[in-house]
């Protein structure tokens, strides 16, 4: 069942149903994955107008990167956000919840096998923390996790067109009061959680992202988004 946010309007109730709909077109789901990070760039711009005026880290993981995350940080951009003062993180994770050769269940995690920096002080800025959709919250955790080894940021703000129920208190658990009491959450659906063996929510996003998008192998893809970053931070280096 889902349950709409006081964030959600007829535009992004209807972008959302574009994603559920399993007979999207991928060029149709990749755009609605745009214009739902333009509309989450602008519910933040609007919530958290002065956190938004100083540093701001975007961060999210691979399949991600040319859709939803660069819809918002376009979006963030066309609402006056400072391009100098944006730093940019994306994430390879390789999701993980049994032993090779068994089909038992017996952990979940997603640890990271490549990654994208951009150098910036945690302790001074606003992370944004961006993701298609969030249920368990590992791949939410394990990057996280990296970002703040050395440095608590000023404020996280998690960003999610879906997000399941009881994510959020299953990330807050995973970190010190001290850290998950800067956690703030900006999504535009609730779901409940997924229910089988394919831990697919339902309406969720539709189903797996990486299919949704058309991404055959996210391990060797590289987004156009990290490709524009990079060449921009070595022409300035």
């Amino acid at each position: 069942m889902r349950a709409f946010t006081n964030f959600a309007d007829d535009s992004t109730r209807s972008l959302l149903g574009i994603l559920a709909d399993k007979s999207s077109s991928e060029e149709l789901y990749r755009s609605a994955m745009g214009k739902l990070g333009e509309a989450l760039a602008e519910v933040i711009a609007r919530e958290f107008a002065t956190a938004c005026r100083g540093s701001v880290y975007l961060v999210c993981t691979v399949e991600d990167a040319d859709f939803l995350a660069r819809g918002l940080l376009e979006g963030l951009l066309a609402t006056g956000v400072d391009s100098s003062q944006v730093r940019f993180a994306c994430f390879w994770n390789e999701r993980s919840r049994k032993f090779t050769n068994s089909d038992i269940e017996a952990f979940d995690i997603a640890p990271i096998v490549k990654q994208y920096k951009e150098p910036v002080d945690v302790s001074s800025t606003l992370l944004i923390m961006v993701k298609s959709i969030i249920s368990g919250a590992c791949v939410v955790k394990t990057n996280l996790s990296t970002l703040v080894e050395k440095a608590i940021p000023q404020r996280v703000i998690v960003a999610a067109p879906v997000m399941v129920r009881g994510s959020k208190d299953r990330l807050a658990s995973e970190f010190s009061p001290e850290l998950a009491g800067r956690f703030e959450y900006v999504t535009f659906a609730l779901d409940d959680p997924a229910t089988g063996a394919d831990h697919l929510v339902e309406p969720g996003i539709g189903g797996s992202v990486y299919k949704r998008l058309g991404m055959e192998n996210k391990a060797s893809y590289v987004p156009d988004l990290v490709k524009r970053r990079r060449r921009s931070f070595s022409a300035t280096a």
